[in-house]
């Protein structure tokens, strides 16, 4: 099960399936959701908060259900300690699981994320996850989540621009601080935007998928 971090509409839901279904192994069934209640999406830093209510129920929805895994489609990780305690099954976060697989793939991190109201709480999750000494910048597009698909000229266009900034400064990978930001460009835009800023470009959706899949073909609990 793949939560998205609110009370999203139906085609920003189907879209982000049809994006992430692609990036698994044959025989993988990918259940997007949203939430029932909360905020429709992320915008201040108290909304990661509201949300938490509405993802613990998603993961206990998952564990009655029998489900795999759950993976929290969101950069903030809102509620996935809080998640962990309640769930029999492994639950994974967008950030703590793209860090910490950028860290295995270069020394220097650059992170690019939707708002700057969330720089200073990304921050402090590089630190909690044993992350912070390895992010180098963290910037934003400050473009909002529900109107990336609609402007996506322009997200890839800015995108691009930060990621060169960044790669100027020492960066060795860019992660995506916020994971509609890549599926608001389409499946290409990973490939599109390295070859423009010469960079590698950490999808983190992608890692979010495999990873879930690799962890549940590591545990015994199906």
């Amino acid at each position: 099960m793949v939560v998205l971090p609110g009370k999203m509409p139906e085609d920003e839901i189907e879209h982000r399936r049809n994006y992430l279904q692609r990036l698994v192994s044959f025989g993988t069934e990918v259940e997007v959701v949203g939430l029932d209640f909360g905020p429709t999406v992320i915008e201040e830093l108290h909304d990661v908060y509201l949300l938490i209510p509405g993802i613990l129920r998603r993961v206990k929805e998952a564990n009655d259900r029998g489900f795999d895994a759950v993976a929290i489609h969101c950069f903030a990780d809102p509620g996935l300690e809080a998640s962990k305690s309640i769930s029999r099954i492994p639950v994974l976060g967008g950030c703590k699981t793209s860090l910490h697989i950028a860290s295995l793939l270069a020394e220097k991190i650059a992170i690019i994320t939707f708002t700057d109201k969330l720089i200073p709480y990304i921050w402090k999750l590089a630190k909690l996850y044993g992350i912070y000494e390895a992010v180098i910048s963290i910037r934003a597009l400050n473009i909002p989540i529900l109107e990336l698909r609609d402007r996506k000229d322009e997200v890839k266009a800015k995108f691009a621009e930060l990621a060169k900034l960044a790669k100027g400064e020492g960066a060795d990978i860019i992660v995506p601080g916020c994971l509609a930001i890549l599926p608001a460009m389409g499946p290409e835009s990973t490939k599109e935007l390295e070859e423009e800023a010469s960079i590698q470009i950490l999808d983190p959706s992608k890692v979010l998928m495999k990873t879930a899949e690799m962890v549940c073909s590591l545990t015994s609990i199906h």
